[in-house]
């Protein structure tokens, strides 16, 4: 049987369609990888579609023509779907995307239950409660089928929640491990006194951006009323010789429940704490969803606070006021 992994929109290795490969490999089926139809080079008998993205759920329908079986699934199209009992015991087939790294959850589920986040969706699906969670694999045996390999990619919703995340970065630094923490990292669970002993593991390990080509940590800043708590998590990260300016990042969600005023005051706050942001714009999942606001200037804020050459060298107030300079109330956006 010939089949078809559709992969609609991941950025990173598709850990779902890794599975079904080595899953109908082992039953002796061919298996392609395709991104859409015109790509294919054989034709299909089964179909599986992964989309990860809610607005590009459309793309799923330039199939929906073929007369075979089509199973489609993923966040963005439909979180209630989940592999098979006997696909998700299967080790990923990770030579599907020609990477030199595994990808896999150690933990699933997160401590915290926020309004934009699908996972609170995922663990009432999987589990019938909000804020659970569960153990998957220790790091030691994600990699154990794939000896030669010293690189994993951690899908894990909050990793330092885990009740023995500092013993796994601690294996990670004594093995040479390169880590990348793909959804981000909890700065909350750093910044109190006992979190300082997770920035002092974390500053062991061998982290890692999602290529593996740079050394880069990301953490989240979504509401200014942590503020106080991103402070401390940093001075703490500082404390345990971690170079926040060049190797930390904080994912800033901007235009959700929050004022344009308050999403500047965040990216401004980290920036007089030598660190930087990477803006994400809030796109709403359907327009009757009311906590979702877009400011003007919102791709202008993301176009600045992205671009690290720009936002080192200058402050919002004067790259808006250079564009602009008789359109803006530039006590807007001071510090």
């Amino acid at each position: 049987m010939n089949v078809w992994l559709v992969d609609i929109d991941s950025t990173i290795p598709n850990l779902a369609l890794m599975k079904l490969a080595s899953y109908h490999i082992e039953k002796g089926d061919k298996v392609e990888l395709i991104r859409n139809v015109r790509t294919a080079k054989s034709q299909p008998d089964k179909i599986y579609i992964s989309c990860i993205f809610s607005w590009n759920k459309h793309r799923c329908e330039q199939f929906n023509h073929l007369k075979i079986p089509i199973i489609k699934g993923g966040s963005g199209f439909d979180t209630t779907v989940s592999l098979e009992p006997e696909v998700e015991a299967c080790h990923p087939h990770i030579d599907m995307y020609g990477k030199d790294w595994v990808v896999g959850y150690t933990h699933r589920g997160c401590i915290r239950t926020c309004d934009f986040c699908v996972v609170p969706q995922e663990s009432l699906r999987m589990y019938g409660r909000k804020g659970i969670q569960r153990n998957e694999a220790t790091i030691k045996e994600m990699l154990d089928p794939f000896p030669d390999i010293k690189r994993v990619q951690l899908l894990d919703n909050n990793f330092l929640a885990k009740p023995n995340a500092i013993e796994e970065m601690e294996w990670c630094a004594e093995n040479n491990i390169e880590v990348n923490f793909n959804q981000g990292l909890d700065i909350r669970l750093i910044s109190p006194s006992v979190g300082y002993k997770r920035a002092e593991a974390l500053g062991k390990v061998k982290y890692r951006s999602t290529s593996f080509k740079s050394a880069v940590v990301n953490f989240a800043y979504d509401h200014i009323s942590i503020a106080e708590q991103v402070e401390k998590g940093i001075i703490n990260l500082q404390k345990a010789g971690i170079d926040t300016r060049h190797t930390v990042q904080f994912y800033v969600l901007i235009g959700f429940d929050s004022t344009f005023e308050d999403d500047v005051a965040r990216i401004n706050h980290l920036r007089s704490l030598n660190t930087s942001p990477f803006v994400m714009i809030y796109r709403q999942p359907n327009k009757g969803f009311s906590k979702g606001t877009p400011h003007p200037y919102h791709k202008k804020l993301a176009r600045w606070a992205n671009r690290k050459q720009l936002y080192w060298s200058t402050t919002f107030e004067e790259f808006i006021g250079a564009l602009h300079p008789d359109q803006v109330k530039l006590e807007a956006f001071a510090v």
